[in-house]
């Protein structure tokens, strides 16, 4: 999408995660590893097709809460 569309593109709504929270909590590294790198994905594929785009990240600190 960033190669076919480049310089057309004006905004990058990043909202960050796997959204797993099992996966989290079971698994922090990993979880770490998918968000940071899909973060430094996007952030590389802006600044290479589209510099002057305005990257807006969005995520959350929610726990899922399992009541009874």
């Amino acid at each position: 999408m960033f190669s076919r569309y480049g310089s057309d593109i004006v905004l990058v709504i990043h909202s960050a995660a796997q959204p797993s929270h099992d996966w989290a909590a079971s698994d922090p590294p990993t979880d770490f590893t998918v968000n940071a790198n899909g973060t430094l994905v996007l952030l590389e594929a802006t600044r290479k097709h589209c510099p002057d785009a305005t990257f807006i990240y969005t995520s959350n600190n929610k726990k899922a809460v399992i009541t009874s």
